[in-house]
């Protein structure tokens, strides 16, 4: 019985942790710098267009509320097409929401870039 079984060796050098370490951590940095640099922008625009702290509010809600719906189709496309590709899906609206609001003249245009974040879940993919 023993005599059939293959014992597969993986070596755990502290090489193979660094490199985890390592990749973990610039995600967890970018990820989260961006993520703070986009909220105090996004206070600066709003205040320049002069935008009421209600409409500031319907902001951020609309921004939960894409999140809250965008989770579990996040999930099933990552179930289906893999990790990999729900980072590239996770960090391309990630960029496009950051691009869409660098480009923002109107409040019309802030709400459109928080759109992307509907499949804005990189920590979800991990």
């Amino acid at each position: 019985m023993f005599s059939k079984m293959v014992l597969v060796y993986f070596e755990l050098t502290p090489d193979y942790f660094f490199a985890v370490f390592k990749n973990l951590f610039t995600w967890m940095f970018v990820d989260n710098d961006l993520r703070m640099l986009s909220r105090f922008s996004l206070q600066y625009l709003t205040k320049k267009l002069g935008v009421d702290p209600i409409v500031y509010g319907y902001l951020e809600t609309t921004f939960a509320i894409l999140q809250l719906v965008g989770g579990p189709l996040f999930g099933r496309f990552g179930d289906l097409f893999g990790g990999r590709y729900a980072f590239l899906l996770a960090f391309a609206s990630a960029a496009a929401s950051y691009g869409i609001l660098g480009i923002s003249y109107n409040v019309p245009m802030v709400f459109l870039s928080r759109l992307p974040v509907i499949f804005m879940h990189a920590a979800q993919g991990m």
